[in-house]
């Protein structure tokens, strides 16, 4: 015979599983966020190298998310299995893979699509790298280099954007009416086509279609960025804000605005991002 005491201790029970499955449910279907350790009594912060990423989109899937540390010291991120864990640069990585050498991220160094040329900067000059045989040539004063195609390189001086084709030589420029900002980097497409930097003058982050035979202004964003990467169609803009860091997307459209697209966890102290 069930008793009234039995009814209440299964009344309560049934309340309890109820909570259970509707937790559950909110994890798994809603996906919200939640540290993948237990965290400490009195811990307000995850383990840098361990929190979750939920609701990205495909875009940033594969982009890598990077902060500066004490002496310059670049961290990076990366997303695996819904996380943000530590990763090796890319790029770096890449060109330490064909050249077998290590260079320092100041350098800048970049590799050519085809793997058979790299490019770094050292004192203020750009040199390029043959893979193949190991041979390297100065190209000439300049900055953060860039490859347009498989054998154009690109290089930045204080007025102009200069292209240099490694197996001929020939050498032309693009007058750019912006200077390059040259703590805030650049940021080349993953097909190569358009380069951003930011303007020493304004602060505005442009955008420009970059070939070998020259290049054009796309669009400039006068925007209030802390930093910004460029996808093949449009301009992601950075911005560190007090709940975390804003990632916004700016397309390449006519009376286009930015849209919200995601917020890296403060934790992280996100101030940069690399689109692959």
């Amino acid at each position: 015979m069930i008793t009234h005491a039995h009814r209440t201790l299964l009344t309560a029970l049934a309340v309890i599983l109820v909570f259970i499955l509707l937790a559950a449910g909110a994890f798994y279907f809603l996906k919200i966020p939640v540290p993948l350790f237990p965290l400490e009594s009195g811990t307000t912060s995850l383990p840098e190298d361990s929190v979750r990423a939920t609701m990205v989109p495909e875009s940033l899937t594969s982009a890598q998310f990077t902060k500066t540390v004490g002496m310059g010291k670049i961290v990076t991120y990366g997303i695996e299995e819904e996380r943000f864990v530590i990763q090796e640069d890319k790029t770096l990585a890449e060109v330490t893979q064909f050249t077998g050498r290590s260079f320092p991220t100041a350098s800048h160094p970049v590799l050519s699509t085809n793997q058979k040329f790299a490019v770094y900067e050292d004192s203020g000059k750009i040199i390029a790298i043959n893979v193949t045989n190991a041979t390297e040539n100065v190209l000439g004063e300049g900055t953060h280099p860039f490859f347009v195609d498989e054998f154009t390189t690109g290089r930045f001086t204080e007025k102009s954007i200069v292209l240099t084709n490694l197996l001929s030589g020939a050498e032309n420029s693009i007058a750019i009416e912006d200077p390059l900002d040259s703590s805030a980097g650049i940021s080349v497409s993953k097909n190569r086509a358009l380069v951003a930097w930011k303007s020493s003058v304004n602060e505005s982050i442009v955008v420009y279609n970059v070939t070998s035979a020259g290049g054009r202004l796309i669009t400039r964003h006068a925007g209030d960025a802390t930093s910004f990467a460029i996808g093949n169609r449009e301009l992601y803009l950075v911005r560190v804000k007090e709940e975390g860091t804003e990632i916004a997307r700016f397309p390449f459209a006519l009376d286009a605005k930015d849209e919200l697209i995601y917020t890296v966890p403060k934790s992280l102290g996100i101030t940069g991002l690399k689109i692959y």
